[in-house]
């Protein structure tokens, strides 16, 4: 199954607000990558950049679970 690591949390709230799995999520200094996965990721990650359509309550749950999210993310070093 594809995977992908990106530290862009607006590809990341769109692929989750387009149903790919969230796997992941470390942090290396002051950035966190997001890990997903999913059978369409390529394509789910070429509209993205293609301006594609997402259900705007939508990206904008996803967006604000990752940002949430992103304060229980641990150092690295702190496990």
């Amino acid at each position: 199954m594809p995977k992908l690591k990106t530290a862009d949390l607006y590809l990341s709230s769109f692929l989750k607000a387009r149903g790919a799995r969230l796997t992941h999520m470390s942090r290396v200094g002051p950035q966190v990558n997001f890990e997903f996965e999913d059978p369409d990721l390529n394509e789910l990650v070429t509209s993205f950049y293609d301006n594609g359509p997402v259900p705007v309550m939508d990206f904008t749950t996803s967006l604000r679970a990752l940002r949430g999210a992103l304060q229980n993310v641990p150092r690295e070093g702190d496990r």
